[in-house]
């Protein structure tokens, strides 16, 4: 388990306490047993399990061993939006393809569809393309 916080700073598997089976069992029980919403949705949230899995009831399955990673976190709204930084950074100071500035004006500009107007990106700012910048473009 990890605070949001734990995780911005360390990036090894070595560095965390890998949930088990035991431990997940441990974190369910007191889920499920919560004498409260308030107190079911806080261990929903601290845990990061929302229920019990009925793949759980299956032989020979552990579901901390066997389940693979969700691609939308790992890919989608992790690894892919720092490359993507990191590309832009690239084609714009150092291959000089265009400018940040003809960037944002061709996104604001881009004719979105009515289901995605709610999505349009904002500009990107200067700072977004620091190396020490914490943004990711998400």
């Amino acid at each position: 388990m990890a605070t949001y916080e734990t995780m911005q700073e360390h990036f090894r598997e070595q560095e965390f306490t890998l949930r088990c089976k035991d431990s997940h069992e441990e974190q369910l029980q007191k889920l499920e047993n919560a004498p409260s919403k308030f107190l079911r949705e806080y261990y929903s949230k601290i845990f990061g399990v929302n229920q019990r899995s009925i793949l759980q009831d299956a032989p020979f399955f552990d579901v901390c061993q066997q389940f693979p990673q969700d691609i939308m976190d790992v890919f989608l709204e992790g690894i892919l939006a720092y490359e993507l930084k990191y590309l832009l950074r690239y084609y714009i100071d150092e291959k000089g393809f265009f400018m940040l500035s003809d960037l944002n004006k061709e996104i604001q500009s881009f004719s979105y569809g009515y289901s995605h107007v709610k999505d349009k990106p904002c500009n990107i700012k200067t700072t977004d393309l620091d190396r020490q910048s914490s943004s990711n473009l998400g």
